[in-house]
């Protein structure tokens, strides 16, 4: 195996134009800028012509600050004095720390300003111009960083080589080029055996070994075929790098160097970016449109399942009323009923769920996310015994609620998973009070393995992950310290192996009045008032059939409506005779509330009730501008409905 040195020769210009080549589409520009530097030219003399012709710009202008004052160097395409000044572009290049793309300057419609830096310092500016600005896309001001940063290396290196006469060889420029690279960087002979490495990847890859070279690439992975690593063709793709529990996402590109140059055959060039926090980002997205997604399927599944349990909740409570002198059947009209509220139960839980899904910034209930949360855990892992002490000085807070419930549930999950599924669980909420802030605090205790004082401190790294079969690779709880963090808020870990592990969240308290609920207050001592009609709207029969029973019982007159469009007819006509309208919201054809616009429009003093097995608070805000009387959830049950009913005014005595 060749060595670094054969490698990289005095003569390797021909290889550092290959890399360069495939680097980045104008590599011309490098070259240009490569045969300044060996040809002891100053490249603030001609860097200024060089991007000009290169890169398509009507002017460039390198602006440096040195000890005798600023020093500059133009040069434009058709050699006019119309650039802008000095003293102007120094005005506008002050305080610019990263590119900056800049609009209508001096008649110029684009202008590109890049900061020299020097280590840490900036030592001046790039100045490039456009007349017309269609040109500038994401593509080219990729690129153009790309090479201006190769500029200010060699700007760099080439004043470093001045001061020291010594190290001039274009090798060690070369060198001092790629150690520089912000990304890591491999040499690969034929066989895929690392030849060299830049410092970056020393840096990040080396871990526990001597050294790089020497070493099989696809060795260092593992996650990559051989043949990507040793065959003459180019590559693109992602690989991932795990070093102990943790990962990185990179992406990869390799491709050979051209044949000839070495007798040995040819070299391959690797070339890796962290895509780690891209890659983190996409799985938030992918997540959040299958979260969306599921929650727009999970409402419209809860409606249908609760126009069902409507039916079946409604019916047992009939038949345990009506059998009360019958004990065994009374019981088993009382099983059924509370099987329905049961279920009732889950579906409101899912419901409040999947609906922050939804949501964004607003206004979040912790205690009820908390509720929610167990509710479904308590249902789905019956070996996990949880105990809930959930203050009631835990207010309300600002916050993203889909974020925050996001992240509980990360957590629940993660305490799962510690302990296998079986054992115990304590979740208190409560609050705590500084000298300069409150906070609301959310303590999860788990019985499972505990941690390591190790792991503790990297169980919060993206991409780290002590489960071996994890689908997320370690992103969940990376997620949960970012969603409190972006709130003001901080999370605590108590744990030690085989005693369990606590997390603590801290969030800052916000000031928030709890509002009151959309659903009135029940009033039990009135009746409805007696030869009241009533229209009731619903695409089921099953409910129209037990909302009339219940309504004949109570001494009203009514009307069945199957659809929007035979309410709407039947209200034409009859209006003036019905004096309440029950108005399923979701049904086949016309919905309900377009069913209660065109109502609204007939006439304003009709009482009506809207019903649904799911309906938002954003829903709920629009339907009451169109003057809805009151909402009734479904499932619910003849008690529900006359109660309901009673309430309203003119309608009971």
């Amino acid at each position: 195996m060749l060595t670094k040195d054969e490698y990289i020769a005095k003569d390797s210009i021909s290889y550092q134009w290959d890399f360069y080549e495939r680097a980045v589409n104008n590599y011309s520009v490098i070259i240009r800028m490569l045969q300044c530097i060996n040809n002891k030219k100053e490249i603030i003399e001609y860097a200024p012509e060089i991007f000009v012709e290169e890169m398509g710009f009507d002017f460039c202008m390198v602006l440096i600050n040195d000890v005798n004052g600023d020093k500059y160097k133009y040069f434009s395409i058709d050699n006019t004095d119309d650039i802008p000044e000095p003293g102007m572009l120094n005005g506008i290049c002050a305080g610019i720390m990263s590119p900056a793309l800049f609009n209508d300057i001096n008649g110029y419609k684009a202008v590109y300003v890049y900061p020299i830096n020097n280590n840490m310092d900036i030592i001046g500016h790039m100045v490039l111009g456009k007349r017309y600005s269609g040109s500038i896309n994401k593509q080219l001001l990729i690129e153009l960083k790309m090479l201006c940063d190769v500029f200010s290396m060699l700007l760099t290196t080439s004043q470093d080589l001045a001061l020291n006469p010594a190290n001039d060889s274009r090798n060690k420029i070369f060198e001092k080029m790629l150690d520089d690279l912000p990304d890591p960087l491999f040499l690969l002979d034929k066989n895929g055996f690392v030849v060299y490495a830049n410092k970056r990847a020393d840096d990040e890859f080396k871990g526990e070994k001597n050294h790089l070279v020497g070493e099989s690439f696809a060795g260092i992975f593992h996650n990559i075929d051989d043949k990507i690593a040793s065959d003459d063709m180019m590559f693109n793709g992602k690989v991932e790098y795990q070093i102990g529990h943790a990962y990185k996402v990179f992406e990869l590109r390799c491709w050979p160097l051209e044949k000839g140059h070495f007798s040995n055959g040819f070299l391959k060039c690797a070339h890796l970016r962290d895509t780690t926090e891209e890659n983190i980002d996409n799985q938030q997205q992918i997540q959040k449109g299958k979260a969306e997604s599921i929650s727009l399927f999970t409402s419209g599944i809860a409606h249908d399942f609760n126009n069902h349990l409507t039916g079946i909740l409604g019916y047992a409570s009939l038949m345990k009323t009506h059998l009360e002198k019958d004990e065994r059947l009374s019981k088993y009209a009382a099983a059924i009923e509370n099987s329905a509220k049961n279920a009732a139960k889950l579906t409101q839980h899912l419901l409040n769920f999947s609906r922050r899904q939804r949501n964004s910034a607003g206004i979040v209930d912790i205690n009820a996310i908390m509720n929610d949360l167990i509710f479904l855990l308590e249902t789905s892992y019956k070996d996990i015994e949880i105990d809930k002490h959930l203050s009631e000085q835990v207010s309300l807070i600002k916050g993203n609620e889909t974020e925050i419930q996001n992240a509980l549930l990360n957590i629940f999950i993660n305490a799962k998973d510690a302990m296998n599924g079986i054992g115990h669980l304590c979740v208190t909420t409560g609050r705590k009070d500084t000298e300069k802030k409150g906070f609301i605090t959310i303590e999860i205790e788990d019985s499972g393995a505990g941690i390591s004082e190790e792991l503790k401190q990297r169980i919060f790294e993206p991409y780290f992950s002590t489960k071996r079969n994890d689908s997320n690779k370690g992103i969940g709880l990376y997620l949960v310290k970012k969603t409190i963090s972006d709130h003001g808020g901080f999370i605590e870990i108590d744990s030690k192996p085989g005693k369990g592990t606590t997390f603590i969240i801290y969030l800052p308290v916000n000031a928030v009045k709890k509002t009151n609920n959309l659903s009135q207050k029940i009033d039990s001592t009135r009746r409805i008032k007696p030869k009241l009609h009533a229209l009731v709207v619903d695409d089921e029969d099953t409910i129209r059939k037990f909302v009339n029973g219940v309504l004949t019982d109570a001494g009203l007159k009514v009307i069945e409506a199957k659809d929007g469009n035979e309410a709407i007819e039947i209200f034409k006509t009859s209006h003036n005779n019905i004096d309440l309208v029950i108005l399923d919201m979701i049904m086949p054809g016309i919905k309900g509330d377009k069913v209660l616009k065109e109502m609204r429009k007939i006439c304003n003093d009709t009482k009506i009730i809207v019903a649904s097995g799911f309906m938002s608070e954003r829903q709920r805000e629009s339907l009451k501008e169109e003057h809805v009387d009151a909402f009734l959830n479904k499932p619910f049950t003849d008690k529900n409905l006359i109660r309901t009913i009673c309430n309203l005014p003119d309608l009971s005595s």
